[in-house]
């Protein structure tokens, strides 16, 4: 590759760098071998003598697919590098083998998060070793797009709307406003070769369903789709910096390792505008290090109410006693997923198994089959740790049997809120002979922090009711 007269596609990654007032002193290209990021590397080295800056490059080696495909698109970055007029340094990084895959299990997500996870672990360490000032990736308008779909798709809120961010830190992603098309035309006329990658047509992966499946029939039958979509973005790019601007808590950090979780004075949390207890939740996860996706439903419930409360769900705990909220991690229940439904009308509502019918009666509602008039608004939940129902005289139960009603089971412990008259739900599963796999569906009905009902015909199990909240 030799340094060529400059085109409209050099000519925007030259005009980022003097746009965004970037002056980097040294430059490290992430290249994987793909049109993208070999284009990158051809105009970063065009650039660099006008810039003035210093050129270094990485290739990640996953060790994901057959050894003559990944390890030959690393020759093949190392061969492009060494081809340049002066040569370009380049560093290869060779993960472990089978490195991905348990990085994949260990955070609780799949391959394509945990490569990403270990190659920018990889950028950093090279960058860091290399004393660059900033990190160059090669994602397109097209990526950007792409991104974007994935992320409403996924239930995103408007800061993952945004999409992908031109700077992050020292990432600078010089080609967002370049289009793949541009790409592709500007290396053949230029005699430049790339390598394609066979994973990129595997449609298991979702954005590879979004870019063969989705843009296609949006490029056909919604034109100005993508103008639409790249505005939606900047405007949520822009609203997100307004929000982050905002003064909001600073979350404490309490216990260590298993048992951290986050603090601050109730007062504080309940004196912000539910949008900003949202954000500050979802810094909490961050800042707790979970890895897997929280439901925003259940983040909605914690965002749109005050007071005192305990919600346990999709493996976090929330807690405010009207002096401090406490956010962390549920440790007993950590490795289950969890649901959460909030019903304040009748409908129909989907759960993990299916759906319910809920219902008007009178002024409340009644729940599918259950026995019982309750009134909204109420959640419908898996079980979680520390729940406890009353065996008392309040207590009544329907089912199979009578050797299954709740009555009839021996109280082994006690429950500050029941005094004498507690049972574990855990326990009552047992005593009901719940399987396993129906002991985090059958839905528990909870109202203020209280247990109304266990709706455990839904899948063949007695129900049990509380009397004091029954119509």
């Amino acid at each position: 590759m030799v340094s060529l007269p400059e085109d409209s596609v050099s000519a925007k990654i030259r005009d980022f760098f003097l746009e965004t007032e970037q002056s980097p002193r040294r430059i490290l290209a992430a290249v994987s071998g793909g049109a993208d990021s070999v284009c990158l590397l051809a105009i970063l080295h065009i650039l660099s003598s006008q810039l003035d800056y210093e050129l270094h490059a990485v290739t990640v080696d996953h060790r994901m697919r057959p050894k003559q495909e990944s390890a030959g698109d690393a020759s093949f970055v190392m061969e492009q590098c060494a081809s340049l007029v002066p040569p370009v340094p380049c560093t290869l990084v060779e993960l472990p083998e089978g490195e991905v895959s348990r990085t994949a299990e260990e955070r609780g997500k799949g391959l394509e998060e945990a490569a990403r996870h270990l190659r920018y672990a990889a950028f950093e360490r090279t960058a860091d070793a290399l004393d660059c000032t900033c990190i160059c990736t090669a994602h397109t308008r097209n990526d950007q797009l792409e991104t974007v779909l994935m992320r409403f798709l996924q239930g995103g809120g408007t800061a993952p709307l945004s999409g992908i961010a031109v700077s992050r830190g020292r990432y600078l992603r010089p080609l967002l406003d370049v289009d793949r098309g541009e790409i592709e035309d500007w290396l053949p006329s230029r005699n430049i070769g790339w390598r394609e990658d066979a994973s990129n047509s595997d449609e298991s992966y979702l954005r590879n369903r979004i870019r063969h499946t989705l843009v296609p029939c949006l490029d056909s039958n919604f034109p100005g789709w993508r103008t639409a979509v790249l505005g939606t973005a900047e405007k949520a790019a822009r609203d997100e910096e307004a929000i982050r601007s905002l003064p909001v808590p600073t979350w404490e950090h309490r216990g260590e390792a298993q048992s951290a979780a986050l603090s601050c004075p109730s007062t504080a949390f309940s004196a912000l505008h539910p949008a900003l207890r949202l954000r500050m939740l979802q810094d909490g996860l961050s800042l707790l290090s979970i890895g897997e996706r929280i439901p925003y439903r259940y983040l909605r419930l914690l965002a749109d109410s005050t007071g005192k409360r305990r919600l346990a769900s999709a493996g976090m705990v929330f807690s405010d006693d009207g002096e401090t909220v406490v956010w962390k991690a549920d440790i007993v229940h950590r490795s289950k997923t969890g649901y959460l439904v909030s019903v304040c009308a009748p409908g129909r509502y989907e759960l993990p198994d299916g759906c319910v019918t809920v219902s008007a009666e009178g002024r409340g509602i009644r729940v599918g089959s259950l026995d019982a008039v309750l009134y909204p608004p109420l959640l419908l939940r898996s079980r979680a740790a520390g729940d406890c129902v009353s065996t008392g005289p309040s207590a009544r139960a329907s089912g199979r049997t009578a050797e299954n009603a709740v009555e009839d089971v021996s109280v082994e412990h006690s429950a500050a809120a029941y005094g004498a008259h507690a049972l574990t739900v855990k326990k009552l599963f047992s005593k009901w002979g719940v399987s396993a796999k129906h002991r985090d569906l059958v839905p528990i009905i909870e109202s203020n922090g209280a247990i109304l009902a266990i709706y455990g015909s839904l899948f063949g199990y007695p129900d049990w009711i509380n009397e004091e909240f029954h119509g």
